[in-house]
């Protein structure tokens, strides 16, 4: 349990750290259709990822009372990324228009 208690902030960083090096590198080269097609697909991936991990952590710390506050605490640093990856779509879109 304690495992799986604090793998939500790493994996919050992680997918925050990809995000901005994806974002950072559409910026420095906007004509590159890789990079955009890249961030999109990581985009799906981390929601998939992360939408997956925040359900288990709800569910475990809804069956689990010992330990509900840390689970829940760890489920929530997960949904700190999503203003960020609405924000980092917006420059995008409007980098690219």
């Amino acid at each position: 349990m304690k495992t799986l208690i604090n793998i939500g902030k790493p994996t919050a960083l992680l997918s925050f750290a990809l995000g901005t090096l994806i974002l950072i590198l559409y910026l420095i080269f906007p004509k590159t259709s890789f990079i955009f097609d890249t961030g999109l697909m990581y985009t799906l991936i981390a929601f998939y990822i992360n939408a997956t991990l925040f359900l288990i952590l709800i569910i475990c710390a809804i069956l689990n009372s010992k330990y509900r506050g840390r689970l829940f605490k760890s489920a929530s640093v997960l949904l700190i990324n999503i203003p960020i990856t609405i924000l980092y779509i917006i420059i995008a879109i409007e980098f690219t228009i």
